[in-house]
């Protein structure tokens, strides 16, 4: 529970078309499996602020913004970004020649991210504050 003039803040993948190493993986997804078998669910944002405007109201708070803010992830390798889709996704209970094949093609998807000797993916990140009254 917040105390009066106390913050609340919160941050959220922008739209999934701003979202460069995670379109790379769910484009390869959507290539070799059913995307919405994933256990998670997307991990996108809701852009409009709209959605958020009524659960802000309804906890109270004030002062409501919500920024977008863009980020860079960089790399060396696709290994660890991999790593945290794998285990994000569940993609080990795939069988192994639908993960063979999302592997692959999301290594292809993320070529147009190379440079200079590691990968650089632009992502959009929205940042939402409100203040308890």
């Amino acid at each position: 529970m917040l105390k009066p003039g106390g913050r609340f803040a919160f941050a959220v993948f922008g739209a999934p078309e701003a979202q460069s190493s995670i379109g790379a993986f769910f484009t390869a997804v959507q290539a070799h499996h059913n995307l919405e078998e994933l256990p998670n669910g997307p991990l996108f944002g809701v852009t409009d602020r709209r959605v958020y405007e009524p659960m802000i109201a309804a906890g109270g708070l004030v002062d409501f913004q919500l920024d977008t803010h863009e980020i860079v992830w960089r790399s060396e390798t696709l290994d660890p970004i991999l790593r945290g889709f794998w285990d994000w996704g569940n993609m080990a209970a795939l069988p192994q020649e639908a993960q063979d094949k999302i592997k692959a093609t999301t290594r292809e998807n993320a070529q147009r991210y190379a440079r200079n000797g590691q990968f650089v993916f632009p992502h959009v990140i929205l940042f939402g504050s409100a203040v308890k009254p």
